[in-house]
C-alpha cells in the first residue's frame, strides 16, 4: 500500500459506460512540438506522442538546441533526433519559419518563467497562422500563468474549435474551468480528456479537482487515486489529496500527502506553506515553523507565509523572532496592517510598550479600530 490517505476505490467507476475512441493522429509536426512545450506539456506527454504518432520533419542541430534551450526532458530530444520522417523533400514555407522562430523563443522564454515575453511571441505567431489550435493552446496556457483565466478559457474554446479531438487543450480547460468556479465544465472537460488519453494521469487529476469543488469526496479521491496509479511519483497528486484532507481538517493525513508531493517536488512553496498550516492545526509548533521556513526562503515576497510563520512564533512565545518577522512583512507592505496585531502582543511580551503603544496608534489609524488586543 502506497499511502494511508489513498482509499481503495477503483477509476472504473469514472471509465464505466465511456467509450475510449481515439481518433487517427497525423506525425507531430516541429510548430506542434514546440508549441506543446511552450504550453507545459509533461515530458511524458510529449513523449507518448512522438512514439505514437512519429514526427513529420527531420530535426536539424538548430532545431534541436531550440528544444534543449527550451528545457525539453533529454529523451524527448533522443526521440526527435532519432526519427526518420517518411518524406522530409517539401522546402519549409516561409510563414512556418517565422512561426518556429517565434516559437522557439516563446518555448525558451517559458522556460524561464518569462511568461508576458513568451505570451507576445505566441501572439505574433498567432498574427502569422491564426487558425493554429496549438498556438491557441500554448498562449491559453501562458495566460493561465499569469492567472488570466478567462482570456485563457477564450483561446482553449477556439483551439477546441479548430481541432475537437485536442486532448491537452481539453485538460487545460478542465483546470481553467476549475479556477473559474465552473465545476460542471470542468468536470465535462475532464472526462473528454480521460476518454481519448486514459492513459495520462493529468486527466484524472483534473477530474480530481473538479469532484473536489463540487464537494464529492469518495469521488475527487478515487479520481487522484487512479493518477497515482497511472503515475506512482506524480507530486501533483498528493498535494492535491494534501488540500482536499485539509478541508476536512484530517491533518495526520493531509501531513502525510504533502510530506509526498515535497519529496518529489521540493520547490513547491505552497506545499510547505500548507504543509505548515497543517502541523500548526496538528499542534506541531516546531514542524510549523520549520515548514513555513522553507516556503519562505522559495518565496520571499509572498505575505501570507511571512504573517503565518510570524504568528506561529507569537502564539508560541518566540517574540523576538516574530517582531523581526513582522517587521520585515511591513517593511514589504506597510499596509499589511493585520501583521500590527502579533507585533503589539509580542513588543508587548518583552517589554517594549513605548513600540508596542506606536504600533497600537498606527493600527488604530489604518483600521480605525478601538483596540488591536
Amino acid at each position: 500500500m502506497r499511502s494511508v490517505v489513498l482509499v481503495a476505490v477503483l477509476s472504473s467507476m469514472f471509465l464505466a459506460g465511456q467509450s475510449v475512441a481515439v481518433p487517427a493522429q497525423t506525425p507531430v509536426s516541429a510548430v506542434q512540438l514546440l508549441a506543446w512545450l511552450a504550453g507545459g506539456l509533461t515530458p511524458a506527454e510529449l513523449r507518448y506522442e512522438l512514439q505514437h504518432r512519429g514526427v513529420s520533419f527531420a530535426a536539424d542541430d538548430a532545431y534541436l538546441q531550440s528544444l534543449g534551450d527550451a528545457g525539453a526532458d533529454a529523451s524527448v530530444v533522443e526521440i526527435v533526433k532519432a526519427a526518420h520522417p517518411a518524406d522530409t523533400s517539401a522546402a519549409t514555407p516561409a510563414e512556418t519559419s517565422r512561426v518556429l522562430e517565434l516559437l522557439a523563443k516563446a518555448a525558451r522564454e517559458a522556460h524561464i518563467k518569462k511568461c508576458e515575453a513568451a505570451k507576445q511571441h505566441i501572439s505574433s505567431a498567432l498574427r502569422t497562422t491564426p487558425n493554429d489550435a496549438n498556438l491557441h493552446f500554448a498562449l491559453a496556457f501562458m495566460l493561465g500563468q499569469r492567472e488570466q483565466w478567462g482570456d485563457a478559457a477564450d483561446e482553449l474554446v477556439q483551439a477546441i474549435r479548430l481541432d475537437p479531438d485536442f486532448p491537452y487543450a481539453h485538460g487545460l480547460l478542465a483546470y481553467v474551468d476549475y479556477r473559474l468556479n465552473d465545476t460542471t465544465g470542468a468536470e465535462s472537460e475532464a472526462r473528454i480528456m480521460i476518454s481519448t488519453r486514459p492513459e495520462d494521469p493529468v486527466g484524472y487529476k483534473d477530474l480530481g479537482l473538479a469532484l473536489d469543488a463540487k464537494n464529492d469526496f469518495t469521488g475527487a479521491l478515487s479520481a487522484y487515486n487512479h493518477a497515482l496509479v497511472l503515475q506512482p511519483e506524480y507530486a501533483d497528486a498528493y498535494y492535491d489529496i494534501g488540500v482536499l484532507m485539509s478541508r476536512r481538517q484530517q491533518w495526520g493525513q493531509a501531513i502525510e500527502a504533502y510530506g509526498k508531493s515535497l519529496e518529489l517536488d521540493p520547490n513547491r512553496w505552497k506545499g510547505f506553506y500548507n504543509l505548515g498550516i497543517a502541523y500548526s492545526h496538528s499542534g506541531h509548533s516546531a514542524e510549523a515553523i520549520e515548514a513555513y521556513q522553507k516556503a519562505k526562503r522559495l518565496a520571499p515576497e509572498e505575505l501570507t507565509i511571512r504573517q503565518n510563520l510570524g504568528a506561529e512564533y507569537c502564539n508560541h512565545g518566540q517574540h523576538e523572532q516574530a517582531i523581526i518577522e513582522f517587521n520585515e512583512l511591513l517593511q514589504i507592505d506597510p499596509d499589511w496592517n493585520m501583521a500590527r496585531l502579533c507585533l503589539y502582543k509580542s513588543l508587548m511580551a518583552v517589554g517594549r510598550v513605548q513600540e508596542a503603544s506606536q504600533v497600537q496608534q498606527e493600527y488604530r489609524t489604518r483600521e480605525g479600530y478601538s483596540d488591536p488586543r
